[in-house]
């Protein structure tokens, strides 16, 4: 998975994508630590929060058993 992203090519764009959207809790683990080496991770999830994602990992996080937030008006 680092070899992905020394490219900037994010793992979740490779052979294993389907790992981040998998119903199956250790593939969607196993995805939210290959986004520790992802140069995109911060913009990943923040795409995520602001389209309310509510399935899969996004950002190094598994927003599948995670409660919708919103955001606060500054």
């Amino acid at each position: 998975m680092l070899d992905a992203c020394q490219d900037h090519r994010p793992p979740c764009q490779g052979t294993d994508a389907d790992l981040w959207t998998s119903e199956d809790h250790e593939d969607r683990q196993q995805a939210a630590e290959a986004c520790g080496y992802c140069p995109h991770t911060a913009a990943c999830h923040e795409y995520a929060a602001t389209n309310r994602e509510r399935a899969g990992v996004w950002g190094g996080r598994d927003r599948t058993a995670q409660p919708a937030t919103t955001r606060r008006s500054a």
